[in-house]
């Protein structure tokens, strides 16, 4: 579409606004816009070599969108990403993702207009997180990740896979990203970079790989609801993180749940079980509680078997903290330590002041 405009301009004087017409822009699209001079002084441009410029635009995300597929109104996330990084959105944005293995690596940054009531969501429109995937294969250790949300506020992630393969890091957590959610996910290994964090669920994902979160300044609010685990949970410096009625299932894993300069954990209705492989020859705890203030450990389940191919310390282990909270939890080790030397623990203090226990239950055969 060609928009034309007339009038004079004296020699270094510039006009801010120029109304050449309307047009509507389709969200998600980039649009190019170019203009060019015809003529100067009233006769022709003598050096068109330097009379245009050209500027790339994207209309703001109001509504529900589709990603892939067959016409869709995105075609991948690479475009996705450039438009929404830029434009921004309106008003509540779905984003809602065909099924397909989406071979890319995704930047997100913090996106103009995001609020609490202006969110953005990404699902599953198959509903199934493993035919539904981001997956990013190639190698490139100086940006290794699949999914970067680097300041990124108000954003979910539903139903969808996200894997990294050919690399370590699966998911990163940059800047003062917060407010995000990944609920019935397939997901890898998750990372941060020493940056502040607030507000992160995670609710009913198969958790493939290690998490580990750590904050430069104290990070608020982390809940961990009704997931499965299979390898490392390790949180330091936050205020209320929470483990809430999470399945965790481990073989050859040094320890299982790890927190670390926290305030207010709530380690509560998880149902931990220890596997070792005789080759994992290394001490073994199911949870390490350490420099932390008003821990409340309540209605877990923690069982272990084996033999001396790997030692238990102490299944639950609780080092200098303050105000313990420590109740109706089951400890079961069922454990051949004849031979072994000494005889594992199924809870250990160690200088921790003003700890409360009651009604646990602790049993080591």
């Amino acid at each position: 579409m060609l928009f034309r405009s007339s009038g004079n301009l004296a020699f270094g004087q510039a006009i801010s606004d120029v109304t050449l017409g309307s047009n509507l822009f389709q969200a998600g699209k980039r649009n190019e816009i170019k203009a060019w001079i015809v003529s100067v002084n009233n006769g022709s441009d003598l050096n068109n070599q330097n009379d245009s410029t050209i500027k790339n635009l994207y209309a703001s995300f109001c509504g529900t969108y589709t990603v892939g597929g067959v016409s869709p109104d995105i075609n991948n996330f690479t475009e996705l990403s450039n438009a929404l990084n830029i434009a921004g959105v309106l008003c509540p944005v779905v984003f809602k993702v065909r099924p397909g293995v989406y071979n890319e690596q995704v930047k997100f940054i913090s996106i103009p207009g995001a609020s609490e009531i202006n969110s953005i969501k990404f699902q599953s429109d198959g509903g199934d997180s493993l035919n539904t995937r981001i997956e990013y294969s190639l190698f490139n250790p100086s940006n290794d990740f699949t999914l970067l949300l680097d300041g990124t506020n108000y954003m979910t992630f539903e139903k969808i896979g996200i894997k990294r393969i050919g690399g370590s890091k699966n998911i990163r957590l940059k800047g003062t990203a917060g407010n995000l959610s990944f609920n019935n996910c397939l997901l890898g290994k998750i990372r941060n970079e020493n940056v502040y964090l607030q507000n992160l669920l995670f609710e009913k994902n198969n958790m493939l790989d290690s998490v580990v979160l750590f904050n430069s300044t104290q990070g608020q609010n982390l809940i961990f609801n009704s997931n499965k685990f299979s390898k490392l949970i390790y949180l330091k410096n936050w205020n209320n993180p929470k483990l809430l009625n999470n399945i965790a299932i481990f073989a050859g894993a040094k320890e299982i749940i790890r927190i670390e300069n926290s305030f207010k954990s709530e380690i509560n209705g998880n149902k931990i079980t220890v596997q070792p492989t005789s080759e994992y020859n290394q001490d073994i705890y199911a949870m390490i509680i350490d420099q932390c203030d008003s821990a409340k450990i309540i209605n877990n389940t923690m069982s272990a078997q084996g033999d001396c191919s790997f030692n238990i310390p102490a299944f639950l282990s609780v080092l200098r903290s303050n105000a313990l909270y420590l109740a109706n939890n089951t400890v079961t080790l069922t454990y051949n330590y004849n031979g072994c030397g000494t005889r594992p623990s199924a809870v250990s203090l160690y200088n921790v002041n003003n700890a409360f226990l009651e009604n646990n239950n602790m049993i080591v055969m």
